[in-house]
This record gives C-alpha cells, structure tokens and sequence, in this order.
C-alpha cells in the first residue's frame, strides 16, 4: 500500500475498516464486493494549500467485471467511472491488484491518468499475469481476485477510492488468432499467416470450404506457436475460404477472421501488363488496374540465373506503372503483377517477357514547364544531351492523380513545345524521352510540374472607328484575341457630361455600328472581353473626331513551298494605296516571337521566305502595312507550312 493506512482508512467508515482488515489477513480469496465506493479526504491545509479546509471525494465505479463474471484469456478491458469531485486537483492514477487462491496479492500494473485528464484504458492481461505470478499457461488458474485504486493527485492528501472483486472467473480456452492473411504463390496453391496470441494453446485447427456453396471442413492441425501454413489446392477457378482457430484441453477458441483465394479469373487481377526496355538498365512496365478496393500491387520478375519468380516491389494503391532499374543490359527478364488486399491477393496478370538493350542512351536533362500568360500555353523545354535520338516525345499528367499520356512530339535537336490544349485551374506535370537510333525509347526526364491559373480571357486589340453616315452612324471593329471569352464590353464615354454607356456583345463578336446621341459632341469607345466576373485589359480608345488607326491590313495571306526549292513562297491582297510597304514576319512553331524577316515595297502582293529555313521544320507567317505615322493591324496568319527537301 502506499503511504499510511490511515489514510485508506479515512474512506470508510467504522464498519468497512474492520472488514478492510479482514481482506488483508485473508490470502488468496476475498469476501467482500464493493459495487460504488467514495472517499472522502480532508485536507487541513485547504485545495490550493492556502491553510483553508478543503474536502476532495473520489468515485470509482467498476461494471465489468464483476463478481461471476468470466476473464478470457488474453486482454480484457476494466469498464469503469471515476472521478473526483470539483474542488481537487484531478485523479494522478490507478493501481490494479490481482490475488490467485494461495498467493498473496500483487500490484499488477499502474495505469497514470493521460496528461489531458482523460481516465486511461484498465485491463487484465492474462500475459501479464503470467508473468508476474510465474504460471505456468497450461495451469492458469479458474479463479482470480482484483481490486482496483483510483488516487487523487490533490496537494498534501493521498485520497484513494478502492474497488474489490473476489470471485472472477477464467475461461481458460485459448486466445483467438489474429489477422489470417492469404498470400497468393501460385494460381492453385496459397501461405496463410496468422498471428498467434495465445499463450496456452496445444494446436491449431485449419478449416477451408471449397466454392460458395460447400461447407466448411477442418483440412489441417498443426502444433502450438504455429504462424504459417502453405495449402495446395486443385483449381484455379474456384474461390477458396480459409478460417483458423486455438484449441486447447479448455476447448478451442473463436475463430479468427475469413480469408478467400479471389480465385475466380479477373476478380481484381491486373491485365494488359506491358514491359518495354528503356535501354540497357531500365525497363518500363505498365498494366490496367481492375479493382477498386487494392491496398496496393505486388510485382514480381524472374531471377534470370535460375527462371524462379521473386518479389522487386510493393506498391501502393492505383499504381500503373513501374520502372524496374535493377536490370542489366543484354538479359531477358519476365514480369507479373497481382493486386492485394488486407486478407488476400488476386490472380497474377499476363506475363510480359522483354529482353534489355546493350546500351543505353541519355534521356532529355533538366526539362522545366513554365505557363506563359500573354500565349496562354504552357512552354516546356529541356537540354538535349545525345546525338543518337530521332524526336522527342512528351508526356503530361492531368492533376494531382492522373496517369501520364503522350501529347506529342518534337523533331531531332529541338529542345522545347509547345502546349496550347491546357484547361485553367489545372496542375499538370510533364515528363519527356527520346526515341532513338537503336530503336527503342529512352528513360524518361525528370519531371516539372506548373499550374495553370484562371486568368481573364485575352484583351482585344486594334479598336478601329469609321464614319459611315456623317456625324451619326460610325462602325468600330476590332481583332478578338481570345478563344475562351463569354462576351465583350464596349464602353463609351460622352465629352462634356463624361456619361458612360456598356454596351455587350456575345463572344466571337467583332464589328459594332453605334448611332450616337448628340453630333454636337465627341464619342471615345474601348472594349474588353470577360468571362465570368473575370474582365481583361481594355484595348486602344478612338473616337468620333477621327481617333484610331486609318491604314488598312493586307488580307488573304497564304503561303506556300516553292518549286524545287527550300523556301516558302508568300502571297497577300491589299486594296488601300496609303502604306509605303510591308512588314513580312516569320516564327517556328515552337517559338513564342515572331521575328521580321523583311520589308517589301508599297506595291509588292508576294515575297520568296529562302532565309534560314530547315527541312522539317514547321513556320507561320504573318505581315502588316506601314507608313510615316501608323502601321495596320496584322493580316491573316499562315496556314502553318512544313518545309521539306526538294
């Protein structure tokens, strides 16, 4: 006990102290049973040790077990209530004590109270009394007693309620086997693991039933401390179900969990698994995932010494794909996959057979993805590190939990693409390889992740304003430089009294004729595009007074490849006779710029492009007209043109 007597005493009242007495003489078995017990402990020198009197009672309250009640062996529970009442300072613990017929009672285990005052988990462990008592499992007693101490952590007092239970019975059957996990070796044979928490147990039982509709029956026993068995069944299209249990000269335990073999073709098996050598160390392998409710995939390859399948990897969940690079170059490797679960594993896929390549060849370096806001696209770029690869291939990942597809392509020494087919509010990641010389593809980059942000649709451009009807009907068009906008906004502001009027347009728009009110006074109009509540920038302003741009831009812009040559020939309409030339710009597809490239005469309608250009390569053109003060919009842009060898 600890401390004094005396104090324990103070929780009871004359006649429970005489009987307190009698428990400690009696060993072994007590007579008394306490359902409620409260004690009560004054506290001379006041709660908070302020030299006032203070009263702290504690209430422990025990409903399993009780007396007749039976323990199992292995872990069980104390249900209980305890409390100290408001004035203390809270409950520091518990003790439990355990006595066995002709022993002398032992302080099991302490139980602290948790650091936020939550009363902590009691229980009996029939381990624990093994342990402390020296008994034998196989000669547990049918009998025991306990009680139970709660004590008050109140400054200066050792309050303490007591809890006695004096006729508790063991069920001495063994502990019930835990977490029976089916391992799938072959599509007709299966490891069954377990583990064993009995300590007393003389064997285990095996039962199995054979399909949906038979019956359970006991195939196998096997000895005491058993953790695993191998069981060779004769199908590999039927479902097979596994149970186990303890058993003991008591009787035999519940059964543990239930366990199937998935053995029907296609429950959660994996499918179309494909292995593709990257080259001489690495090889790719990718499947279909069937099943909904895998905690993961195992994969499997054969040790190309002796043909015998071993585990590479464990994978979590939705996994698709695995990269192997633990191969050596010139060596033929097969390759399996199979789901699993907490309790058992699917059908392995097909087998995929690949044989690595002698050499492997540098994949694209420090590739980088960067959204480009004024292109709304995004612009991956890479260094390119070999001089064996035939194109470049890109691939891109939806989201956080998508799977890689390939997007496109690039052609041999280019080092960036362009991705125009991209979705706002998006994080996409993007990964790239080569094909090569040899035949087969690359290891892939490294990654590079970028988000595209919702951002307000592109701003139109080149607000131009004609007179058509003298001081009233004036047209405005402009160019729509946006493909994702719900509409425009055209605003137009009156001089004088500066009133405003919007007007909106559906998207695509690109041409208004606007009457205005009062010819006396100048109009100023500039329009922008939104989507949603998102708006863009508003574009250049005119006005009535002849405000905007004059000069006409060229029209039906075409190109095409010359004749027996590598160049583009270019041809354009243009109808006004106020410009004193041309601009002719050009930009590769994969560039973001357009780059001038020429100035024509007033009266030129074509140009012959001979300038740079390389075979394979894809361009678009685009020109303008100019003079001494202004310069048009742009024509029309090219079709895009691939030049090829003459």
């Amino acid at each position: 006990m600890k401390k004094s007597d005396n104090k324990i005493f103070n929780c009871f009242n004359s006649n429970l102290i005489r009987i307190y007495k009698n428990i400690i003489a009696i060993i072994g078995v007590f007579t008394l049973v306490f359902f409620s017990v409260k004690c009560v402990e004054t506290n001379v020198n006041g709660p908070g040790g302020d030299g006032t009197t203070g009263t702290y009672e504690i209430t422990l309250n025990v409903s399993y077990p009780l007396n007749g009640d039976s323990l199992r062996m292995g872990k069980n529970n104390i249900i209980y209530q305890a409390l100290e009442a408001s004035g203390g300072a809270g409950l520091a613990g518990f003790d439990l004590f355990v006595g066995l017929p002709g022993q002398v009672a032992v302080n099991l285990q302490s139980f602290p109270v948790v650091t936020d005052g939550i009363n902590p988990e009691i229980y009996i462990h029939t381990d624990t009394i093994e342990t402390k008592l020296g008994i034998n499992p196989s000669n547990f007693p049918s009998r025991i007693s306990y009680w139970l101490t709660a004590y008050s952590k109140s400054s200066g007092v050792e309050a303490k309620a007591i809890k006695i239970q004096d006729s508790i019975f063991v069920d001495r059957r063994p502990e019930t086997p835990a977490s029976l996990i089916l391992v799938r070796i072959t599509n007709t044979s299966f490891n069954l693991s377990w583990s064993d928490l009995s300590s007393n147990e003389t064997k285990y039982e095996l039962w199995r039933k054979d399909g949906n509709n038979a019956g359970f029956l006991k195939i196998n026993e096997l000895p005491a401390n058993s953790i695993s068995i191998n069981d060779f069944v004769s199908s590999a299209f039927i479902t097979y179900y596994y149970k186990l249990r303890a058993v003991n000269g008591f009787g035999s335990s519940s059964f543990s969990n239930e366990v199937n073999s998935s053995g029907i073709a296609g429950g959660g098996q994996p499918t179309n698994l494909k292995a593709e050598a990257l080259g001489a160390t690495k090889v790719k392998l990718t499947w279909i995932d069937n099943s909904n409710d895998e905690l993961g995939f195992i994969v499997q390859r054969t040790n190309p010494l002796n043909g015998q399948w071993e585990e590479i990897a464990r994978l979590t969940s939705n996994n698709t794909e695995y990269f192997d690079n633990t191969v050596k170059g010139g060596t033929a490797y097969s390759y399996r996959v199979a789901s699993y679960t907490s309790t058992s594993f699917s059908a392995w896929s097909n087998t995929a057979t690949i044989t690595t390549f002698t050499q492997d060849v540098s994949p694209p370096l420090n590739l980088t993805a960067k959204y480009l806001s004024s292109e709304d696209a995004v612009l991956i770029q890479w260094i390119d590190n070999t001089n064996q690869e035939t194109g470049t291939l890109i691939e891109r990942k939806d989201g956080l939990t998508g799977q890689f597809k390939e997007i496109g392509s690039q052609n041999t020494d280019f080092t960036s693409y362009i991705d125009t087919n991209i979705v706002p509010n998006t994080t996409y990641t993007y990964r790239a390889r080569h094909s090569t010389m040899s035949g087969f593809r690359t290891d892939y980059s490294d990654t590079a992740q970028v988000y595209v942000p919702l951002l307000p649709p592109k701003a139109p451009s080149d607000l131009r304003i004609t007179e058509f009807e003298t001081n009233k009907v004036y047209g405005l068009v402009w160019s729509d430089n946006s493909n994702n906008e719900d509409g425009f906004e055209l605003l137009r502001t009156e001089s004088v009294t500066n009133v405003m009027k919007i007007l909106k347009f559906p998207a695509n728009a690109r041409a208004h004729n606007d009457t205005i009110p009062d010819p006396s006074k100048t109009y100023y109009y500039k329009i922008r595009s939104y989507k949603g509540t998102l708006y863009s920038d508003y574009s250049n302003q005119v006005d009535t007074k002849g405000g905007g741009t004059k000069l006409s831009a060229p029209t039906n812009l075409s190109a095409a490849q010359a004749s027996g040559q590598i160049a583009v020939n270019l041809t354009w309409s243009y109808n006004s006779t106020n410009n004193l030339g041309f601009v002719v710009e050009r930009k590769s597809v994969s560039d973001l710029v357009y780059t001038e490239i020429a100035r024509v005469s007033p009266n030129a309608r074509t140009y012959l492009d001979n300038t740079n250009l390389q075979v394979g390569n894809t361009y678009v053109y685009r020109i303008k007209a100019y003079n001494s003060t202004e310069e048009s919009v742009y024509s029309n842009l090219s079709q895009t043109i691939t030049v090829t060898a003459p």
